[in-house]
């Protein structure tokens, strides 16, 4: 089994008649993560309906575990005494989701087992959109991926003085801690502006210097689940932290190996990214 990892981003709504149609508009981070995920959900994806459900057996206090699944067509042939004539049925495919819902500076962050429903990236954000759309919490809610941040710097190096553009894609700060300028930067963005997202974007055709502190610093904060990095060198060679997320791999044996599974997550959880 191998899990990708994600960090959810809550950004307050202004007050209005929601706070007076939901009663769970006034719902806290913690609690508003955590009423989502004790519910059942159908939602589309590509086209394709998927259904979220909680499970109860191996969630706890600390985390919330669930799993996303979708039906699928599959064709095959009745055994011999049924004259092996053609067949469909409709199996269903599940992944399961650990879902960290506490409030601490670290973030509140989501482990998705890769399975062959789909994307986790996509389909946790088309879930999320579905949530949003429903317009009963207090919050909108959007999904970032989790990144090593040495797998930008390894390309920075390999390409260094070669990189003619780079992207930031930043998200504005919910749950982390200020740690640097940028921090405090779009905490002002969010606060003032109204900013739910900053695009920054460098070029030089020449190539770009980007081994500096306020580059480090915006590196941290998009790939520790505030946001995404594009960048392009002169040889054609290209970064993008979508495709860097980072993944935890584990090994399960049935039900019992499930909530060793979830200890693993768990301690992974602890960690600052």
């Amino acid at each position: 089994m191998q899990f990708e990892l994600f960090r959810m981003v809550l950004l307050k709504k202004e007050g209005d008649l929601l706070s007076v149609i939901s009663p769970k508009f006034e719902l806290g981070r913690e609690e508003t993560i955590r009423d989502i995920f004790s519910r059942k959900f159908i939602f589309v994806h590509r086209k394709q309906e998927f259904t979220y459900l909680l499970d109860s057996s191996l969630s706890d206090g600390s985390v919330v575990v669930g799993r996303i699944g979708r039906s699928r067509l599959v064709e095959e042939n009745e055994p011999p005494e049924q004259g092996l004539v053609e067949t469909t049925r409709e199996p269903w495919l599940a992944s399961l989701l650990v879902v960290d819902p506490t409030a601490h500076d670290d973030g509140q962050k989501i482990a998705f087992e890769e399975r062959e429903i789909g994307a986790p990236l996509s389909i946790i954000s088309s879930f999320f959109t579905y949530i949003n759309s429903l317009n009963e919490y207090g919050f909108e809610i959007s999904v970032s991926p989790i990144v090593d941040t040495s797998t930008f710097w390894d390309f920075e190096k390999e390409n260094r003085g070669d990189i003619t553009s780079i992207t930031f894609e930043l998200l504005a700060p919910n749950m982390f801690g200020s740690r640097s300028a940028l921090d405090e930067e779009m905490e002002k963005l969010r606060d003032h502006e109204k900013a739910k997202e900053a695009i920054l974007t460098l070029k030089n055709k020449e190539g770009l210097n980007l081994d500096s502190g306020r580059t480090r610093e915006t590196v941290d904060y998009a790939l520790r689940g505030g946001g995404n990095i594009r960048a392009k060198a002169k040889n054609k060679k290209k970064y993008n932290s979508k495709k860097n997320i980072k993944t935890i791999p584990v090994v399960s044996d049935g039900e019992v190996g499930k909530r060793s599974v979830i200890d693993m997550i768990r301690t992974t959880f602890l960690s600052v990214f």
